[in-house]
């Protein structure tokens, strides 16, 4: 029998770099002994007060797919052809014109695990220790915890609260060196709550084709938009949607849009007009393999996003936004209008738009 002082069992240095600032907050925050009802703004989970329900074509296909046994098996790492084209389908109908939807493809989309995989997989897909990406600041903290596991450099530019939460290109431009290998955007900005204009849309767009260095569009509340003083831009407006030979990976999912975040779907979309990032693409699959992707039950639920006769690409008008997505937005503003008032009449919040 051996003894206690004969093990030496110890974290890995790759799991002490792990640090994820909201999960620690979250998770570690003890329950409330107050009888009070309480209103949780730590995390952007839409399902907490009960209010915000999945659409009931969602919530069958899931159940269709398990009835059917057709999904049983284990899937390809990045995703179905299905659930992939499901995903393309949805971006060109609603999140692109015509101008710009040739360049959405399904062979160019990838499913992963939640939006925090996606982040993972898009950093560790194209970056060596010691790369460094460009990253808003205010901006999602699973970038850091990411870039800090791999040993890649966080290089923040500033958003300005004046302008709208806007970045200044000038300063991106001036923090790249030949080891920046990524410029993140968040739009609609978590945790700002800005949606910017088509023209700071194709601001972003031009400084990464200038730069020659690919653009992580955070787009895991397209859509999801409402008009105020504050925030006159009523429109979302996708990366994917501007006419560019600029190399753009898209992050979607359904847990904010489509109100299931509990159902860890998320995708990276890649936009490469030119074909010259299918080693980024080759670097993605790569990732996908070390966590197989989205549940196959849940990846069967993609296929109700966009529900068209035979699955034949549209070639109407773009609508930025869905039916269900309108319905989820009368929900949110009937249950926040009365908040945003209030809190928008905090001295230290005057300046933050509301989403």
């Amino acid at each position: 029998m051996s003894s206690p002082s004969e093990w030496h069992i110890t974290m890995s240095d790759f799991s002490a770099r792990v640090h994820n600032p909201i999960r620690h907050i979250a998770d570690a925050t003890k329950p409330s002994t107050s009888t009070k009802p309480q209103i949780k703004l730590s995390m952007g989970d839409p399902t907490l007060d009960g209010h915000l329900k999945p659409s009931a074509e969602m919530v069958e296909s899931v159940r269709a797919a398990a009835l059917s046994h057709k999904h049983d098996g284990y899937q390809p790492v990045v995703g179905t052809a299905e659930s992939r084209e499901a995903v393309a389908e949805y971006w060109k109908r609603f999140l692109t014109s015509d101008a710009t939807r040739q360049h959405i493809l399904a062979e160019n989309v990838s499913l992963t695990s939640g939006g925090s995989h996606a982040i993972a997989v898009a950093v560790a897909a194209i970056c060596n220790p010691g790369d460094n990406i460009l990253v808003p600041a205010p901006g999602f903290p699973t970038y850091g915890t990411a870039c800090r596991a791999y040993g890649v450099e966080i290089r923040f530019y500033h958003l300005h609260p004046e302008r709208g939460w806007e970045a200044d290109v000038e300063e991106i431009e001036a923090l790249k060196d030949d080891r920046t290998r990524l410029l993140v955007m968040t739009n609609p900005s978590n945790p700002c709550g800005s949606n910017y204009s088509r023209k700071h849309v194709e601001e972003m767009v031009a400084v990464s084709e200038k730069l020659r260095v690919p653009l992580l569009s955070d787009e895991i509340y397209a859509g999801i938009v409402f008009q105020n003083e504050s925030n006159p831009h009523k429109e979302f407006v996708s990366v994917a949607d501007i006419e560019s030979t600029s190399v753009r990976l898209v992050l979607g999912g359904t847990a904010k849009q489509f109100t299931v975040p509990g159902w860890r779907v998320a995708w990276l979309l890649l936009v490469d007009p030119l074909k010259v990032a299918g080693a980024y693409l080759e670097g993605i699959l790569a990732q996908c393999t070390l966590v197989l992707g989205p549940a196959s039950l849940v990846q069967h639920s993609l296929t109700a996003l966009s529900p068209l006769p035979n699955r034949t690409p549209t070639t109407s008008p773009k609508s930025s936004t869905t039916p269900l997505i309108c319905s989820i937005k009368r929900s949110m503003k009937r249950r926040c209008g009365p908040t945003t008032a209030p809190l928008s009449s905090v001295r230290a919040s005057r300046r933050g738009p509301c989403m």
